[in-house]
């Protein structure tokens, strides 16, 4: 009578959870040491890979057990060759095809249209966005940036322009307490991704101009 040796499930353990992470965590290392967008070229590339760490573990272990001749547990899921695993891509093109069915049909009844450019959109924003620091540096890492500058003067000018006389009611230092707080958000509007001084434009090159910015930003030009 010959008898099997219990498998080692805590050492198994140990190793896969080891593994899982050391892996894991050296993707997404060096995804962060990459920098930008976690959706940009390439550092997406060590961040999904880096999903993959318990996929990476379960190799580790099952290299092991045939190295060492050991038998699988046995409440390992064999997987067994059968006509049914047909039926798996089209069960998946389905389920694909039936959430875009449904977002045809939201649309149809007055919602959002469906779009893959949808996320290619602009974002205009007040200059006190800076002030707020989470807000501004999540905006800096999934956006590309523009800083659009202008003199106080016409700063001051674009406002009134607009009907807006509230910066100066009352305020005989409005001009003043301008250049204070432009002064004091210059280094933080210096992190945006590009320039462009509009001061020194009128409307037209300001346009041309920004079209070109965009362009060479998304890789266009």
């Amino acid at each position: 009578m010959t008898i099997t040796p219990p498998v080692s499930q805590k050492s198994g353990l140990a190793l896969f959870w080891a593994v899982t992470f050391a892996t894991t965590w050296a993707f997404w290392f060096v995804a962060i040491k990459l920098g930008g967008p976690a959706m940009s070229s390439p550092t997406v590339i060590p961040y999904l890979l880096g999903g993959f760490g318990p996929v990476f573990g379960a190799l580790v272990i099952r290299a092991r057990r045939a190295r060492r001749r050991e038998p699988a547990p046995a409440h390992t899921v064999r997987l067994r060759l059968s006509m049914r695993l047909f039926w798996v891509p089209p069960l998946l093109v389905m389920a694909s095809a039936t959430v875009l069915a449904a977002a045809l049909l939201a649309h149809l009844v007055g919602g959002p249209a469906v779009s893959l450019t949808a996320g290619q959109n602009l974002i205009a924003t007040a200059g006190g966005l800076v002030a707020h620091e989470g807000t501004f540096a999540e905006l800096l890492d999934y956006a590309h940036v523009i800083w659009l500058q202008a003199s106080p003067a016409d700063h001051m000018r674009r406002v009134m322009e607009q009907g807006d006389f509230r910066p100066m009611a009352d305020n005989h230092d409005a001009m003043k307490d301008l250049v204070s707080i432009l002064d004091a958000r210059a280094a933080s509007y210096g992190r945006a991704h590009a320039r462009l001084d509009t001061s020194i434009l009128d409307l037209a090159q300001c346009v041309d101009e920004l079209t070109l910015l965009a362009a060479r930003m998304f890789g266009q030009a």
